[in-house]
């Protein structure tokens, strides 16, 4: 036999790697020459890792760098090599783009000697996740998929999408324990083509390529975009919990998903069907959201114990007594609760709510039913820690008032069960607000209320949940029948009239008629609450008055402003001894969100210390199992608008962004309030570069606003969107804009007085200037006039409201009556502003405007025109 001759360095990777392998096993050799790949000699190869259609895989050692990494090489003699080295040369740009812990990392793109195309990537030492996750425990698998998942999804935010993963292209490092994806080489850039990496697969080429098993039903017949990387990641999901996968390869438009397999939770199998939605447009919005909606359910698994409601604990109770034989004392503790909710009644609600005409009737259905089955967990669990606590021992007062709590909660599941049931769709609009007391729940009773008489403690319950749903008729008639009750309570102090039924009927009732602007009405009654609150010891009724109290006292000014933060320092006292026992109290995070807005509303205002509280806010609630969703809304927003005003824009926009997104996650992007959300942001955005001075896209965005219809954020958008204009020196051509708003505003009533007048100011502004032609001269006379007219209403209106935007208004109205030429009346507004002490910078504005009117006054009187154009005011 002859003996191979060693490789010359002109022949492939693949033969010189073969022929010095045979050289070794044939004992020609007891140390193999190193084959080299490149001229520089800088990668030599140790072993293959793998082969396949495109190529092949090597352990090769990089003697630059003195550490392992894997070599990608294409075939000499593979079937469509070009093709195949383009696809190589893409998949090095795609890795180029991407830097994050779960895609592995591009090294090198260079030339074999033997003219192969080579990538050089780290060497992963560990198996494939499909390997991997054989006997793994579902927690650690959904883990292992959410760290791929914050992979695709960092690829996707720079255009990249992956195309073909499956559990087959992650590689599992055993040394850092988390999961890499690996193989992008069909990847592409159409997530967003303005940052889509220059190289990379064209979407008609892109069309039909993957595994069909993994592929997204659109991907066989249309170009693949990052939605077809989140149906993947959920097949591939689906296969690890299941061992199968949930449709076979093409799967067509009438097949629907099979329902939840064993051993799969309901939060997860909700999370899959939306990420394997048959249509596109029915999934997540983008990755970020699924990994949102996986990482919330496999959190909320911390906090389900024994007596939660799934199949699959209510079999392992049943295991357990079937193991040991013996009943527990507590084990019939959670019993109550399935009178009130169980898989019936589950399917009930979901049958109520997913059977309303609209579109985003799912996705509520699937929030309502997350929410209580969260609720019941944490009631179960509490229920069963009173019975233990109890236990041989005789119940203490405390363990009274956790027990009578604990009803109180189970009587607001119950009830919001049975609104739900009903299938209204009033009801669905306001479901964040419905669902918010089930959680609040869980902080209320760990440091428990005073014991209330049942059928008070009812109607309590009915009057919030009448207010929730804006039927503030019924909630009033409750609280006034609940306080009627209350007024035959047992008193907390014998001999004396004061009660804790009494205190917290008054609150009910000073809530609601807050809620209708009854301030007046409302004094009294919150007065009372505190009067019996303070004569029974109840701190928690004393401390929800004075919180609430602060909430519509912070907006005033002068000395309100002085009497919130009275009522902020007591209310803050009134936590201070439960502070180690519950540090992320619900409570402790509301009083810090109000001292946030306190120090805005402030003078002068203080937005670092703002910005500080509003974040220990979020902090608090962010550690808090199921956080209500309006609070977490509401804080990102006031985030958002404190870091708008010290100029922190980019942070500005992310928190406002980011509310946006817990509400889409939670309700879908067409829920109503989602969409009203969204046009905030919009607003708030349009601002933001309104500031910057980009009118374009402030024009853009404000517009969109507008679109929604929200009243409050509409005049803000429409304001913003017409000053855009004067901005851009488009006057001239936004009279109908400005006429179109203007019938707008006088169809709300309703709207207050303070955005009517920013309104009306501006729309007259845009009117008057839109009137006077290039040359100085009135074309349109009425329109002139109709403008200066709704100036005038506007100056009215701050006069009475707002005293500090008169100079401003006064200004802008003297400014367009100059442009027209009628310099004593604009000498006559801007007289008193002369006179008045003011910012430097505005008076400025003032005197060099009265200097201009004079000039152009005596021009006029001489024969000439020498009007110039007025200053902007700020």
């Amino acid at each position: 036999m002859p003996t191979p001759d060693p490789p010359e360095e002109h022949e492939s990777i693949d033969l010189r790697y073969e022929l010095e392998a045979l050289r070794l096993s044939l004992g020609l050799t007891d140390q193999p020459d190193p084959v080299r790949v490149d001229e520089s000699g800088r990668f030599e190869l140790r072993a293959e890792l793998g082969r396949g259609g495109m190529g092949t895989v090597y352990e090769a050692y990089d003697t630059e760098l003195d550490c392992s990494v894997a070599l990608k090489v294409v075939g000499a003699i593979s079937a469509g090599r070009e093709k195949l080295q383009e696809r190589l040369l893409q998949e090095a740009r795609a890795l180029a783009q991407i830097e994050h812990d779960n895609v592995v990392r591009v090294r090198d793109l260079r030339t074999a000697v033997s003219g192969e195309l080579f990538i050089a990537l780290d060497y992963v030492r560990g198996p494939t996740l499909r390997t991997w996750q054989r006997d793994r425990k579902r927690e650690e698998i959904i883990d292992a998929y959410i760290g791929a998942a914050r992979g695709l999804a960092e690829a996707h935010e720079v255009g990249v999408v992956h195309r073909d993963f499956k559990p087959d292209n992650v590689l599992f490092d055993t040394k850092k324990g988390r999961p890499v994806v690996v193989d992008f080489g069909l990847a592409g850039g159409v997530v967003d083509a303005t940052r889509a990496p220059h190289g990379l697969l064209s979407p008609v080429e892109s069309t039909g390529l993957g595994t069909p098993e993994y592929m997204a039903p659109e991907q066989h017949r249309q170009p693949a975009d990052a939605r077809c990387d989140q149906y993947a990641l959920c097949v591939s999901i689906w296969e690890a919990i299941d061992e199968a996968r949930p449709f076979a390869s093409n799967r067509g438009p009438d097949q629907e998903l099979p329902p939840p397999p064993s051993g799969m939770p309901w939060w997860l199998y909700r999370a899959l069907a939306r990420g394997l939605a048959y249509e596109a447009r029915d999934r997540f919005p983008d990755m970020h959201a699924l990994i949102r909606a996986l990482d919330k359910g496999r959190r909320r698994t911390k906090y389900v114990r024994r007596g939660g409601l799934t199949a699959s604990t209510t079999a392992l109770g049943a295991w357990l007594i079937l193991q040991f034989a013996i009943p527990r004392p507590c084990d019939a503790a959670s019993e109550p609760l399935d009178a009130v909710w169980n898989d019936a009644l589950r399917g009930e609600v979901h049958g109520a709510l997913t059977s309303l005409d609209v579109d985003w009737s799912a996705q509520a259905a699937d929030h309502a039913i997350e929410t209580i089955d969260a609720a019941a967990a944490s009631w179960s669990r509490e229920a069963d820690a009173i019975c233990e606590a109890s236990v041989g021992t005789e119940r203490s007062a405390t363990v009274d008032r956790k027990a009578a709590c604990l009803d109180g909660w189970l009587e607001r599941i119950g009830a919001t069960v049975e609104q739900l049931r009903a299938g209204d769709e009033e009801l669905a609009l306001h479901l964040m607000e419905v669902l918010e007391p089930l959680v609040v729940s869980e902080d209320l009773c760990r440091l428990p209320p005073p014991v209330i008489e049942p059928d008070v403690r009812r109607l309590l319950t009915e009057s919030e949940l009448a207010e929730h749903l804006r039927d503030l008729d019924g909630a009033q008639d409750k609280a006034r029948r609940a306080i009627e009750r209350a007024d035959l309570a047992a008193p907390c102090v014998p001999g004396s009239d004061r009660s804790f039924a009494a205190a917290a009927a008054h609150f009910r009732l000073g809530h609601v008629l807050g809620t209708r602007e009854r301030w007046d009405e409302a004094r009294a009654e919150l007065r009372a609450a505190t009067d019996h609150a303070l004569a029974c010891s109840d701190v928690w009724t004393t401390f929800d008055v004075r919180a609430y109290q602060a909430g519509y006292v912070i907006p005033q000014s002068g000395a309100a402003s002085v009497l919130a933060t009275s009522m902020l320092a007591d209310a803050d006292a009134l936590l201070l001894p439960s502070a180690g026992v519950d540090s992320t109290s619900l409570r402790r995070a509301q009083l810090e969100r109000m001292a946030g807005l306190q120090l805005i509303a402030s003078e002068p205002p203080d937005y670092p210390r703002a910005i500080a509280a509003f974040e220990r806010a979020r902090a608090r609630l962010e550690a808090t199992p199921h956080a209500p969703l309006p609070r977490l809304i509401d804080i990102n927003n006031n985030l958002g608008t404190a870091f708008q005003a010290v100029g922190r824009l980019r942070e500005a926009e992310q928190a406002y962004q980011r509310a946006t997104d817990l509400l889409a996650d939670a309700m879908g992007p067409s829920y109503p309030s989602t969409k009203g959300a969204q046009a905030m942001v919009d607003l708030n955005r349009g601002l933001i570069a309104l500031e910057q001075k980009d009118l374009a896209r402030a024009g853009r965005l404000l517009s969109k606003s507008v679109a929604n219809g929200d009243p409050l954020v509409v005049v803000r958008a429409w304001t913003g969107w017409l000053q855009v204009r004067l901005e851009a020196g488009l006057a001239r051509n936004s009279g109908p804009l400005a006429r179109q708003f203007v019938d707008w505003l006088r169809r709300r009533d309703a709207l207050p007085l303070h955005l009517r007048a920013a309104g009306l100011t501006t729309a007259g502004q845009v009117l008057m200037l839109a009137s006077i032609s290039e040359a100085g001269e009135i074309d349109d006379p009425g329109a002139f006039e109709a403008g200066v007219s709704l100036s005038e209403a506007g100056l009215s209106l701050w006069s009475a409201h707002d005293p500090t935007q008169v100079p401003v208004a006064s200004y802008i109205l003297a400014s367009c009556l100059y442009e027209a030429g009628r310099y004593t009346e604009a000498r006559a507004l801007l007289g008193p502003l002369l006179t008045q002490k003011s910012e430097e910078p505005f008076q400025n504005f003032v005197r060099d405007l009265d200097e201009k009117i004079e000039r152009a006054s005596e021009a006029k009187l001489a024969g000439a025109d020498a009007k110039t154009p007025p200053s902007r005011a700020p």
